[in-house]
């Protein structure tokens, strides 16, 4: 009850917000000397978008003055059967020693063993996933290491992989999934075993970590993976806060066997996270993100690289949202499950708004859109005009991300991913916008799924960038001009995406260029500390061989 109480406040919160910025600008309007259907085109865009404004807000308000009630940790005697494993498919042999031996290393304790789940077609890749088992068996022995093949998995999805794996495995009774990029820090399987062996978590299947961006290879990377983690601690937290549950990452997360083998999930869904958090709250199961464990992962090279990710999470999550009406669930699991999709489907609307605005201040056509002051009780007016609500929008949009950072190093990472977004990350409103319109124009099943380049050699070449940029460019040349000549106050406005359509190629050039690579964090790598592994009477498991 008190959840449900904290939900609606929390969901009334961002409506009224959205009430309230919408009421300022409608009275900004005069709607009878305007083109009255473009007006209200452009009004109902307003709408949609200042609902993410509202979320950002209010998400930030919680973050700030809400307590954060961490899971309860019990202590162990024996550590029950529990299997880290790395779900894979045609991934690169090195990257994948590399991560499954520190991660087993900074975990290797009693009743703790390693998988590798192949979903891989290519027979080089195969071979490379056997070299490794071989050489993990020489550091951890032949019992400790185990490799299993997905055998009726056409799509090669991830999920049925698990599911696999589960009814062959009854002797596990949790399993810690990871990607073929994750790493996981000292302690972090057992500092998971102990959340869900206490007994106020048994409703728990799937506890999910913050995951951070593991190595900086490139500038891209460097200017921007902060921005992971910082949305991490505002967004997910304040989800978590308020509605008592997340949802699913995918990775990083311990999960229940026996609970997570009842749910079935078809085996043509892309983005099975969504669909496991859904199915497994219908059961009256939940998903939970635990704030004080963090773990590692890797982030997209380049910018025409996380075109790619984005692209292949738009047709995953939009193909998931009749599931998501359909089913019993929890407001708040509704309202995370619903959130992205209404992001993707708010990118055509927002560049179309755009657009509109161009046509509405254009000096071809001087009655399509006339602005007034904001006019309340009878002829009084206050100075609320249509600028100064942008710069609010602005204040809100970029001083949120502020109050998560923990010293000066982290608030001017935050400046400088707020500048890279600003110059690179706009475009995605081109390309998203085309995904999100194929999607619904296709709305296909059975999408092939590729993972993403875990290691690139070298830096992404100019002619690959315009192939996948150009029409952006255009689009951003193409506005400029016009708008300067016909509509100079909208180019004003729009000029931040302008620039970030025109600028787009040689910035993504140059972000993608390679860096001296630090590797993964090491101060961050030892955070749960060796206390951790004391037992109820003293002792200590070992750690490593």
């Amino acid at each position: 009850m008190k959840t449900n109480l904290k939900s609606l406040l929390f969901m009334m919160s961002i409506l009224l917000f959205t009430f309230l910025s919408s009421f300022w600008i409608y009275g900004t309007i005069d709607f009878s000397a305007s083109n009255i259907f473009l007006s209200i085109f452009w009004m109902s865009g307003f709408v949609i978008l200042t609902f993410n404004i509202g979320y950002m807000l209010i998400s930030s308000i919680v973050a700030i003055f809400m307590k954060e009630e961490r899971f309860k940790e019990k202590d162990l005697l024996t550590i029950p059967n529990t299997a880290i494993f790395y779900v894979v498919r045609n991934e690169h042999e090195d990257v994948l020693f590399s991560n499954m031996y520190r991660s087993f290393q900074d975990n290797f304790i009693g009743n703790i063993d390693l998988w590798l789940l192949s979903n891989s077609d290519s027979e080089e890749s195969v071979s490379g996933e056997k070299r490794v088992i071989c050489r993990l068996r020489k550091y951890f022995g032949e019992d400790r290491v185990g490799y299993f093949q997905t055998k009726e998995n056409p799509l090669r999805r991830k999920h049925i992989c698990i599911q696999e794996w589960l009814k062959e495995h009854p002797e596990y009774k949790y399993f810690l999934v990871c990607d073929a990029d994750s790493n996981l820090p000292l302690g972090t399987a057992l500092k998971f075993i102990r959340k869900a062996e206490h007994p106020d978590n048994q409703d728990v299947v799937v506890f999910q970590s913050q995951i951070n961006v593991q190595s900086k290879p490139t500038y891209f990377v460097n200017f921007l993976g902060s921005g992971q983690n910082i949305c991490q601690r505002i967004y997910t937290r304040a989800n978590q806060k308020v509605f008592g549950r997340s949802v699913s990452y995918g990775s990083g997360c311990l999960i229940r066997c026996k609970e997570f083998g009842e749910i079935d999930v078809p085996d043509w869904v892309l983005s099975h996270d969504i669909w496991d958090t859904v199915c497994l709250e219908e059961k009256k199961y939940r998903v939970v993100f635990c704030s004080d464990v963090v773990t590692f992962g890797g982030f997209p090279s380049n910018y025409v690289e996380y075109l790619k990710r984005s692209r292949r999470w738009i047709k995953g999550t939009m193909e998931s949202l009749g599931i998501i009406l359909k089913k019993k669930i929890p407001i708040g699991t509704r309202f995370m499950a619903l959130y992205p999709i209404y992001m993707y489907l708010s990118q055509p609307v927002f560049f179309l708004w755009i657009m509109t605005g161009f046509f509405l201040d254009s000096k071809l056509w001087k009655t399509l859109f006339v602005t007034q002051k904001f006019a309340f009780l009878g002829n009084s007016y206050v100075d609320l005009e249509m600028g100064s609500h942008l710069f609010l929008t602005l204040f809100i949009i970029t001083a949120h991300r502020f109050i998560k950072c923990k010293n000066m190093k982290e608030i001017g990472m935050v400046f400088i991913q707020l500048f890279a977004s600003l110059l690179i990350c706009l475009n995605s409103i081109v390309f998203d916008s085309l995904a999100t319109i194929e999607w619904l124009v296709q709305r296909k099943k059975g999408m092939q799924w590729v993972p993403m380049k875990k290691k690139e050699d070298k830096s992404i070449s100019l002619s690959e960038v315009a192939r996948k940029l150009w029409i952006a460019t255009l689009v951003g040349v193409t506005g400029l001009t016009l708008g300067y000549i016909y509509s100079p106050t909208w180019a004003l406005v729009a000029l931040p995406f302008l620039c970030s359509f025109i600028f787009g190629i040689p910035v993504t050039y140059l972000t993608g260029k390679r860096i001296k690579s630090v590797g993964i964090a090491d101060d961050h790598r030892y955070l749960q500390v060796a206390s951790d592994f004391k037992l109820k009477h003293g002792e200590l498991l070992p750690l490593k061989l």
